[in-house]
């Protein structure tokens, strides 16, 4: 089998990541908390990995980055970091996204779809016995994550889109608020 073959073959068996491999690029990222509202320029790489034998199954995925400066501030510090993956269960016919962002905050969201979908949806609760949301000990009594949800779409236009919800909880416990994101992102290469 030649390297084409291979990537060929690769491809087959992430499912409905395949046309997430490379390097993508968004200028007209939004996020929109209860008292601001933010633009931002964002990157993510996605790189194939495995495939990953579980012992119950075999996981075919890539492995994640993901920055983004505020508009306009691209040459200083990232406003938000995460490294993580995303995995295809062609079994389960189900996407999973494991992450954790520079907040200390690690979330397993999961959702099912077909292997040649081009939008899917996948979610996490803190209170799950998987597919769930841990963060470091300060975020759980300032501001703990409750929920995520992160519905995407894959373009025939070498873009992708995604609209991103996770809901907090503030110190207290009494009151919650959602904060959300969503951009375009291109692929560069």
């Amino acid at each position: 089998m030649n390297e084409a073959d291979n990537s060929r073959n690769r491809e087959a068996q992430l499912g409905p990541l395949a046309s997430l491999i490379g390097a993508w690029e968004g200028i007209y990222g939004e996020e929109d908390d209860p008292d601001t509202a933010i633009s931002y320029h964002e990157t993510i790489t996605f790189e194939p990995i495995g495939p990953v034998d579980t012992g119950a199954g075999k996981l075919h995925g890539l492995r994640s980055s993901t920055f983004a400066w505020a508009y306009g501030e691209q040459d200083g510090p990232p406003i938000h970091e995460e490294l993580g993956y995303w995995l295809w269960c062609p079994r389960e016919r189900r996407v999973i996204r494991s992450f954790t962002n520079h907040n200390g905050v690690a979330i397993n969201a999961a959702g099912e779809c077909d292997a040649d979908a081009d939008q899917f949806e996948i979610v996490a609760r803190a209170d799950a016995t998987s597919c769930g949301i841990v963060s470091i000990p300060f975020l759980n009594h300032g501001c703990r994550t409750l929920a995520y949800r992160l519905a995407l779409t894959i373009k025939s236009d070498h873009s992708f889109s995604y609209q991103e919800e996770t809901r907090l909880r503030t110190e207290g416990g009494e009151e919650t608020f959602i904060h959300r994101g969503h951009n375009k992102l291109a692929k560069v290469h």
